[in-house]
């Protein structure tokens, strides 16, 4: 098994590897490559989305305590979209991952 930090640092070597095994190794490497930048894409968005929920979370604790119940319900609301998306995210890593490369 590869390590995708190994296949992007020795591109040549990886499709080399894969021509050697009657492979269409361009193919391959661009489909695995774009498959991780995707990863990477999702992971950074599923960090930013935490931070906001973990953010909002802390400010409607202290609009609660300030008693502005309609500020809470807002903030309340937002964090839910973010729960939402954050889902989604799941289920679309979950769905790339069923895929197969090479096909």
């Amino acid at each position: 098994m590869y390590d995708i930090k190994w296949i992007r640092e020795n591109p040549e070597a990886f499709k080399r590897g894969l021509a050697r095994r009657g492979l269409d190794s361009d193919a391959i490497y661009n489909e695995l490559i774009k498959f991780d930048e995707d990863r990477r894409s999702t992971i950074t968005q599923v960090q930013q989305w935490q931070q906001d929920r973990n953010r909002l979370s802390a400010e409607i604790g202290a609009a609660k305590k300030a008693g502005d119940h309609t500020l809470a319900a807002e903030l309340m609301e937002r964090v839910s979209r973010i729960k939402g998306d954050l889902t989604r995210a799941g289920e679309q890593v979950a769905e790339s991952l069923g895929g197969d490369l090479g096909k």
